[in-house]
């Protein structure tokens, strides 16, 4: 498998699991997650590092805030579990 099959293998995975969560601001995240903790959720599909997690949400529009001094995107859970 080249490169950049390896890179839309990765990218199919982040979509598909971002299909479960919306972008939100500070009043509407119902779920609060650092890219560690999303890098953990996927490890049984693919391994991801921190860098490409936070690359891929900050360029799909997901914001950022703070719980406590830990940073961490702002999600909500999509209530019509529709993917994609």
């Amino acid at each position: 498998m080249n490169n950049n099959s390896t890179t839309e293998y990765k990218a199919v995975i982040l979509s598909r699991y971002c299909g479960k969560y919306r972008p939100a601001d500070e009043k509407t995240a119902t779920a609060l997650k650092t890219s560690s903790d999303i890098m953990l959720d996927l490890r049984p599909m693919a391994e991801f590092t921190p860098d490409e997690i936070s690359a891929y949400l900050a360029t799909m529009g997901y914001s950022i805030g703070f719980d406590g001094e830990t940073p961490v995107w702002l999600l909500k859970t999509d209530d019509l579990k529709q993917i994609e």
